[in-house]
């Protein structure tokens, strides 16, 4: 028998367990696992949107957006839904709406001038994307704003607010890597191997990486303006080395191999180097057909080194360059004896044959 003392602590057990079996059941009811997972709002508009069924979507992305008009999103693919579905206007009206609530929304700003140029408003545009950038306030909207314009080609206002941003308290010298990139497919060359130089000479651990990057805008068409450049740049700091230096393998890239040697004589000279940098050019001219320059680099290097294994190393090259040049003029498979007679074979072989033809 149940003793009477125990019968209270046994209810109270009984119903905590059943309290328990409850919220359990309320958490995961039975077949929870088995019910089919539907799709959020979100993701069920996004479905359609990819479909290209955009009056659905529509209608998800606008109860969307009156959930969380802050949501960086919704709003957009509400404006993209009507554009979609040529109803541009009202895609203005929703965007002048909006702008209510998020006054400097630089995502709003950038659409509104987009959708005044599909409705032929060219100069309101213009002036709109002004708006834009002179709303710009912190570093994150410039970033946010320029990588809109560059996702839609406009690198010009890319520029516009990148140097908006360099206006703001403490950003006088950010956004160097973004503003050269932005000049460089605006077209601007000279202006983006400025900013990587400023970059450089700001940032000397990122210095390598800002020689690479001028060295990669170097084409056919871009070197006489990146030449200015770096010309001016040097003739501004005539003791900066590393600035002589890329200007020497800008002109071994651009093939002007006299002035590579020119600035690679003053860089050997001034650092110490006894020859080596000297030699190291000769090898590019040598492999580069250049024999005469690099003959020019070689006899540098053997008055320099004097009787050290470098001057050997030297001598050796600066004689096969004689051979290779020798060999460039008459290739081996064009060379003639100096004999005025040649056998020339007609139905016997030429040993044994007394038929011998003169042949001119």
């Amino acid at each position: 028998m149940v003793r009477c003392d125990r019968i209270p602590f046994l209810q109270r057990l009984a119903t905590a367990a059943a309290i328990g079996f409850a919220l359990v059941a309320m958490t995961f009811p039975l077949g929870a696992v088995a019910q089919p997972v539907r799709p959020t709002d979100e993701a069920l508009a996004e479905r359609y949107y990819e479909n290209h069924d955009y009056e659905r979507a529509l209608q998800l992305y606008e109860r969307l957006y009156r959930a969380e008009p802050q949501h960086p999103t919704h709003a957009v693919r509400v404006i993209e839904c009507l554009v979609r579905l040529k109803r541009t206007a009202e895609a203005l009206s929703f965007v002048d709406r909006s702008l209510k609530r998020n006054v400097n929304s630089p995502e709003l700003l950038v659409q509104r001038a987009e959708l005044l140029d599909l409705l032929g408003q060219a100069d309101a545009a213009t002036a709109q994307r002004r708006v834009a950038v002179d709303a710009l306030g912190s570093f994150e909207q410039v970033q946010q704003t320029a990588a809109l314009y560059i996702g839609r080609r406009r690198f010009d206002w890319a520029i516009a607010s990148y140097q908006r941003g360099r206006q703001l308290p403490g950003l006088a010298t950010a956004f160097g890597p973004e503003l050269a990139m932005a000049y460089a497919a605006h077209g601007q060359p000279d202006l983006a191997a400025r900013e990587w130089l400023s970059l450089a000479q700001q940032t000397p651990a990122l210095s390598s990486a800002a020689r690479l990057q001028i060295l990669r805008l170097t084409t056919d068409a871009n070197a006489p303006a990146i030449e200015r450049v770096l010309t001016q740049a040097l003739n501004a700091e005539p003791d900066n080395l590393n600035l002589r230096e890329l200007l020497g393998d800008f002109y071994i890239q651009t093939e002007n191999f006299g002035a590579a040697l020119a600035q690679v004589r003053v860089l050997d000279r001034q650092r110490r180097e006894g020859g080596q940098r000297l030699y190291q050019l000769a090898m590019v001219l040598q492999q580069n057909a250049r024999f005469d320059l690099s003959n020019q680099a070689l006899e540098a290097v053997i008055r320099i080194a004097g009787e050290g294994s470098l001057a050997m190393n030297a001598l050796v090259q600066r004689a096969k360059n004689f051979e290779l040049s020798a060999l460039a003029v008459s290739p081996v498979d064009t060379l003639r004896w100096p004999v005025p007679w040649q056998c020339t074979i007609r139905s016997l072989p030429c040993m044994g044959s007394r038929r011998y033809l003169p042949r001119p």
